[in-house]
């Protein structure tokens, strides 16, 4: 009797995994409900443990609509399981499979996947794989990513596509520790790359613009706190700007020198590029810039005009109006030339 009613379990056992699994593939809620989330689970489980990759994927893309319906939320203890489940299938053997697992991590924003998505980003491999790493990790948005990130960003032997992504992604989940490397691709990198630095840069300025206008109302303290550390981080790093730019008799109010790329931009036809250029010297703040910025004060472009004096604002430390004779004055008694 024992032994029958053990094959019996058996066989019942299985016929759950069977219908958990088209469950998981047809999103049958009614069955779901029936079983309950952890006969689901279990289901989920002995999926990822099947011989064939479409079966793993189905199953990972079943569980993580489950997941994003809300369907443990009543069970903490549920929905931790199902996420594990989805993050371990980062570590199949298929690649199909593991897209899928990064694909589900990245609309969940799953942090405990932030390890194993920085793996894949960083070991070579199928690359459709590892630019779903690097848009995950964006999408997560932590901190801890963004060395892993700036590696992939800052070496020409990876495909072009993947260091795209990266930059997409520090645009995301960048701090100011990656406006330096940015900078970087932006002033040098291929026209792809450089575009996709400036819209990265662009993403963290608006962050930190937020921060600031928070901080400086004061209704919201703790952003007050944000914005300290992030100009403490600015500071840190004007050091490797200066190195990037470092020019050994100081800048005449000439175009010549590091900066000649942004310069000649100012003079652009079309009014975002001159944005552009005005955004990446306020990003540079050098004070050798304030010449051609003042410049740019009485620009066609009422918002080329507004962004120069808000660059101007911060280079200097001090609003010296809408004119262009006080700043350029500025230039000529604080620039060594």
């Amino acid at each position: 009797m024992t032994a029958g009613r053990d094959r019996g379990e058996v066989t019942l056992r299985g016929l759950i995994i069977v219908a958990v699994l088209g469950v998981l593939a047809a999103g049958a809620v009614v069955v779901y409900r029936a079983m309950g989330p952890e006969a689901v689970l279990d289901g989920a489980e002995a999926g990822l443990k099947s011989g064939d990759w479409e079966t793993r994927k189905k199953t990972v893309e079943g569980i993580y609509g489950f997941v994003d319906e809300g369907r443990f939320s009543d069970s903490p203890g549920d929905d931790e399981r199902a996420r594990g489940l989805i993050v371990s299938a980062l570590a199949d053997s298929n690649d199909e499979v593991r897209r899928a697992a990064a694909t589900a991590c990245q609309n969940l924003r799953e942090k405990s996947a932030i390890e194993p998505l920085k793996k894949i980003l960083s070991t070579k491999g199928d690359l459709k794989l590892r630019v779903g790493a690097a848009r995950a990790l964006g999408a997560i948005g932590d901190g801890d990513a963004g060395g892993t990130l700036r590696d992939v960003m800052e070496d020409s032997d990876e495909p072009e596509d993947l260091r795209a992504a990266a930059i997409d992604a520090l645009g995301t989940c960048g701090g100011v520790a990656s406006i330096a490397p940015l900078l970087r691709q932006r002033l040098s990198g291929s026209e792809t790359i450089s575009a996709h630095a400036q819209l990265a840069l662009t993403k963290i300025r608006s962050r930190s613009t937020v921060l600031s206008l928070y901080g400086f109302s004061g209704q919201v303290g703790h952003l007050n706190t944000q914005l300290g550390k992030m100009n403490k981080a600015i500071e840190e790093n004007q050091q490797a700007l200066d190195r990037m730019l470092d020019e050994t008799d100081g800048v005449a109010p000439t175009r010549a020198g590091p900066l000649s790329g942004l310069y000649a931009k100012l003079d652009s036809k079309q009014a975002d590029v001159r944005l552009s250029a005005v955004y990446d010297l306020e990003l540079l703040r050098r004070k050798e810039s304030v010449f051609e910025l003042a410049g740019m004060l009485d620009d066609k472009d009422g918002d080329v005009s507004k962004a120069a004096r808000g660059a101007l604002v911060k280079i200097v430390g001090s609003d010296l109006g809408a004119e262009k004779a006080p700043w350029q004055n500025w230039h000529a008694k604080n620039v060594k030339k």
